[in-house]
């Protein structure tokens, strides 16, 4: 609802847009008040149809599939980091258990 004239500018059920009544340049039709926000021409809703986004690091390149290409160096490091932090928790674990048998 419009807070200056109460009419509705846009109608919804869920994901679909149902009505649309804000101008190009972001106004009311009724009243032409300004209306907050970045509008533009709304030719058709999409409904609830999904839209697949790909997300990715901006540093890094995407192959054609948007999946992350990973360098060798990259891997290397992320098996190395796994290996240490497997290790910390095995000897963590195993100093739990002599504090429990030990008390």
């Amino acid at each position: 609802m419009h807070t200056t004239c109460n009419s509705a500018l846009i109608v919804r059920c869920w994901y679909e847009i149902e009505q649309y009544r804000v101008t190009p340049d972001g106004h009311c039709p009724d009243c032409r008040a300004k209306i907050a926000g970045r509008f533009e021409k709304f030719s058709t809703a999409f409904g609830a149809r999904r839209i697949p986004v790909v997300m990715s690091a901006p540093w890094r390149e995407s192959n054609y599939s948007g999946h992350i290409a990973h360098s060798e160096k990259e891997k290397i490091m992320s098996s190395i980091w796994r290996s240490i932090l497997l290790f910390i928790g095995i000897v963590l674990f195993i100093g739990v258990l002599g504090f429990i048998f030990v008390h």
